[in-house]
């Protein structure tokens, strides 16, 4: 870790997240305290913002306390509790990071990397899920994921350390004491933890060439935004769920582009950042991050036109009214260039052999009296150059 990095420690008041911060410290990193209190447990959760406020002052370190009224959102979502504060939690470390130039510190230690893998074993996880926690993920590191419970008590004790204890990690009712109070702490169980943590290795092992071998695929469609029925056909669904995954999409909707792939071209399936659709070979993927467009104007003398498809050359002197730029939509007709009488746009678009995907994106020109000019396509015989032109107009449609 270089010295100049900021490096926040998830500090709950427990023993895990208070040795941490004390031992990060005293190794001379440069520590901040964050505190998410989520209102749960009532004068306990204050007085544990209040221990862990006293702990930072105690050290000299900065802090920052975070407090969400979980209670009311999770009856709001209609959602776990658990899953909920942890989306709380995990939001605002989010926004913590974009400062930059730091990370976060989480207190995770062996035994809980034992627990990780015994619940993703239970639930059948995948390989991903039996990795379990690792060491360091994007700007999350764990710097006690090797050791064990029994080292940080001993840790707190040699340093006359105290902390909190969350009176929910007594009860069983949830799968993680169940697991710690029942298995893991058993100290018959010590051997089972050796080789549980060699499982995760190896499984962690496994998945990172999995993940180095799909993301050069990954690499090809997000270049193209394109998903070839070829790749995905082929891949066994171990790689798909990995592709989806490198997409930033979750690996339980493989079934979901299987049926994509069998519908009509033009069908979409949408998510948060991404959006595909289908085509005649495979699957374009299109942002669903709003895009914005300006037309650009330039008007030539008649000799200076060099024409080439970035853009359309008209006679301005054709032209009624302002000009606009818009998106096309069903209904819209227009004249294409050396075409007579009209014809749908919509049918236009079919005949330039464009993508579904860039169908569902085409702008259109417009002035008082109708379009002027459809995207990928041509200008309209209204407003097309001839011998009595004079000057020549030039529109880019141009992203922003």
């Amino acid at each position: 870790m270089k010295p100049h990095v900021k490096i926040w420690v998830a500090c709950s008041g427990g023993v895990d997240s208070i040795v941490l911060t004390h031992l990060l410290h005293t190794q001379g990193f440069r520590v901040g305290i964050l505190h998410c209190n989520f209102q749960l447990r009532g004068n306990e959760s204050d007085g544990d913002e209040e221990f862990v406020r006293g702990f930072a002052k105690q050290l000299d370190l900065e802090i920052r306390v975070k407090k969400f009224d979980t209670p009311r959102l999770v009856k709001e979502r209609k959602s776990n509790t658990q899953i909920v504060a942890r989306d709380l939690r995990y939001n605002w470390f989010g926004e913590i990071l974009q400062e930059g130039n730091n990370c976060i510190a989480l207190g995770h230690h062996f035994d809980d990397q034992i627990e990780t893998f015994l619940i993703q074993l239970e639930r059948g996880g995948g390989i991903r899920g039996l990795c379990a926690m690792p060491k360091v993920q994007d700007k999350f590191i764990r710097p006690l994921l090797d050791k064990d419970r029994a080292w940080i008590l001993d840790y707190a004790k040699t340093h006359g350390i105290t902390w909190r204890e969350d009176s929910s990690n007594v009860s069983t009712k949830y799968k993680r004491n169940y697991y710690r109070h029942n298995i893991v702490q058993d100290l018959n169980f010590h051997n089972g933890k050796i080789e549980v943590s060699k499982l995760v290795l190896a499984f962690q092992t496994l998945q990172n060439a999995i993940a180095l071998y799909v993301s050069k695929e990954v690499e090809i469609i997000k270049a193209n935004a394109f998903l070839p029925f070829s790749v995905w056909n082929t891949s066994p669904l171990l790689i798909q769920k990995e592709i989806l995954y490198q997409l930033n999409i979750s690996r339980n909707q493989t079934s979901e582009l299987t049926k994509l792939m069998n519908g009509n071209i033009g069908s979409t399936l949408m998510y948060e950042e991404l959006q595909f659709i289908k085509e005649s070979d495979g699957l374009s993927l299109v942002s669903t991050k709003t895009k914005k467009y300006i037309l650009e104007t330039q008007e030539l003398n008649k000799e200076e036109v060099v024409f080439n498809r970035a853009h359309f050359f008209i006679d301005p002197s054709r032209v009624k009214g302002d000009l606009h730029l818009r998106k096309w939509k069903e209904g819209d007709r227009f004249s294409p260039l050396g075409l007579k009488g009209t014809k749908r746009v919509s049918k236009y678009l079919n005949d330039l052999k464009i993508t579904a995907a860039q169908k569902k994106l085409v702008h259109v020109i417009t002035d008082n009296e109708g379009i002027i000019a459809v995207e990928h396509g041509a200008p309209s015989n209204r407003v097309k150059i001839s011998q009595s032109t004079k000057k020549v107009l030039r529109l880019t449609i141009r992203e922003l």
